[in-house]
């Protein structure tokens, strides 16, 4: 299906992002769709910007000129910093902690939020944003303030 969106929503909405599609002939349907293509430049008839979803399969009949109901729902793109899943300390749900060494060779206990795991690393979304060394091996072993011998 084809619809247009506003300068305003338009610049949140990216191909691949997920959207629930309600049609009036079937009110007490929704059908999942995905946006697919993005027109590069506002349609001058009607100032908006021609996006094309594309609909899961259905067995109901759909129609050209049907009224419809778009809700996108953008991913979210968050800056990560990834970081070996044995550096977390105390984690309990999305809430852990990291020792980074500073330059006086000490440790400090740094709080983190883990967004998701990726395999055998973790991807932090706040924490990190000074921090250029983390403690991996040994992790659980090491408290603040504790000297750290940094090997390679």
């Amino acid at each position: 299906m084809r619809t247009g969106f506003p300068d305003r929503d338009i610049v949140r909405i990216n191909p691949g992002d997920s959207a629930v599609v309600t049609i009036d002939a079937w009110p007490d349907q929704s059908f999942n769709a995905v946006v697919s293509q993005i027109d590069e430049a506002a349609n001058p008839l009607t100032g908006t910007y021609e996006t094309e979803l594309r609909l899961e399969e259905t067995p109901l009949k759909l129609a050209s000129g049907f009224i419809a109901k778009v809700e996108v729902y953008p991913v979210l793109k968050t800056k990560c910093w990834m970081v070996p899943v044995e550096s977390l300390v105390e984690a309990d749900g999305q809430s852990a902690f990291i020792y980074t060494v500073e330059s006086t060779g000490l440790a400090r206990k740094i709080p983190v939020i883990v967004a998701t795991l990726v395999g055998t690393r973790a991807a932090l979304t706040a924490g990190m944003d000074s921090i250029d060394k983390v403690v991996s091996a040994g992790a659980s072993y090491v408290m603040d303030g504790m000297p750290v011998e940094i090997s390679k």
